[in-house]
């Protein structure tokens, strides 16, 4: 029996665990409590758990199965308010014969009979119930929202996994099919680029089926595949465009999404075969910051001035050895 189980676990039997444990620590504290001067001290403290620990477990159930489902989590916070004081009233309303049964068996309680001491007595005994309860709907309050953020990021996960896949499948037919056929154009010219090229687009395939299954690459891989990807699409453009890449920033001990940057050059690529002109240079300019922004632009260096055709930000994370080194200068991007 795990200690998640014990906590986390929906089976009945981890469910009546959890409870019957709950209580007996209630129990243990509820009774110490008790202990007050007089005869039999420990004989009445018994009394006094066994009268009075029903309504503070009435209060309880009420809030974790009915006022939590129905109120708490669905933000309606005055009707909790009004349906939780109306609860402690009927707690109140329990204590109330509780305390005449007491009295009765708890000889030697040692005080009088009087009615406003039974009222305070029954009072006294209510404000365990509040505590008593507010103690078990946090309980129930914080592992409900544990579980909620574990689902949430079970989900994230999913929607990343499905978003991935989608990237690959805009990437992959258009990008094999057109590497293939300049690689087949390139050999059969008997071109010296045939066998560089066909290096960079192994690895590029290598990297879009097996690297990028995991949640995360590092940036680095990330950027070098990128570089890649850009020569074998200059290669098979034969003079219509150029893009031109150009790194800021240190991209080493950082992480990100596998293919977030593929997907950008692919809607770069989409617009840029709508321009109606040949010998079409643009830059790609990379800025590694506390994001990865990417900008995409007409001219021969980022600092010719031309206006930015795309632009976007991905989200990139730091190492905890990361140390991010910002030069401000522009260097065409040659290796990592």
């Amino acid at each position: 029996m795990s200690t998640h189980e014990c906590i986390f676990s929906g089976e009945r039997f981890y469910v009546i665990f959890r409870h019957v444990a709950f209580w007996i620590v209630i129990s243990l504290f509820f009774f110490l409590q008790s202990i007050v001067p007089g005869i039999d001290i420990y004989f009445t403290a018994l009394v006094s758990l066994i009268c009075f620990l029903p309504a503070s477990i009435f209060a309880t159930y009420v809030c974790i199965y009915i006022l939590l489902p129905k109120f708490i989590q669905k933000k309606k916070y005055l009707e909790f308010g009004l349906c939780y004081g109306l609860t402690i009233m009927l707690a109140l309303a329990i204590n109330m014969p509780a305390t005449y049964l007491f009295l009765y068996l708890a000889t030697g309680f040692g005080i009088s009979r009087e009615g406003h001491i039974l009222e305070g007595l029954a009072m006294v005994n209510t404000s365990h119930a509040i505590v008593i309860s507010g103690l078990g709907l946090g309980i129930k309050f914080t592992k409900n929202w544990y579980q909620q953020q574990k689902e949430n990021a079970k989900l994230s996960r999913q929607k990343i996994a499905a978003e991935l896949q989608l990237a690959k499948a805009k990437v992959y037919p258009r990008f094999l099919f057109k590497s293939l056929e300049t690689l087949r154009s390139q050999i059969k010219a008997g071109s010296d680029e045939g066998p560089a090229l066909l290096l960079r687009i192994s690895d590029l395939l290598s990297y879009i089926l097996y690297e990028s299954r995991e949640a995360e690459v590092p940036l680095q891989l990330e950027l070098e595949m990128l570089q890649k990807r850009i020569e074998v699409e200059n290669a098979s453009r034969n003079g219509q465009f150029k893009i031109e890449f150009y790194l800021v920033g240190n991209s080493v001990n950082k992480q990100i999404a596998p293919l977030a940057s593929f997907a950008f050059l692919e809607e770069c690529i989409k617009g840029l075969e709508k321009e109606d002109r040949n010998n079409l240079n643009v830059i790609l300019e990379v800025n590694i910051e506390s994001r990865l922004r990417l900008r995409l632009s007409y001219g021969r260096s980022p600092n010719d001035g031309d206006a930015t055709l795309y632009n976007t930000s991905i989200p990139i994370q730091n190492d905890k050895d990361a140390r991010i080194s910002t030069e401000n200068k522009y260097a065409p991007y040659e290796s990592l």
